[in-house]
């Protein structure tokens, strides 16, 4: 399927405050990641930051829903574990484990 969005992976990059730079696999700016917590904290850096690793994680999200989706109607175990890998994959990235 023909996306409109860049291509990932997508990383985050150096953090100004409540921004973060979020760029391609060719280190190609692709996004700003503006994460507002109103009380500034610990805890609020934490998040924010933990937000930023979600964004970046959206095209490998994506990618594999779209993959489940598809094996959805054509369950072949090999590539369903393929696809698990590669969900299982992104969802650490977007929990800020990888």
């Amino acid at each position: 399927m023909n996306t409109k969005f860049t291509k990932g992976p997508w990383k985050t990059g150096a953090e100004y405050g409540q921004i973060w730079n979020v760029y391609g696999a060719d280190d190609t700016p692709v996004a700003l990641a503006y994460a507002s917590c109103p009380i500034a904290s610990d805890f609020k850096q934490v998040e924010r930051t933990a937000n930023a690793a979600l964004i970046a994680s959206a095209p490998e999200l994506y990618e594999a829903l779209e993959q489940i989706a598809a094996l959805y109607i054509d369950d072949r175990s090999s590539a369903m574990h393929k696809a698990l890998c590669i969900a299982n994959k992104a969802l650490k990235k977007a929990r800020g484990e990888a």
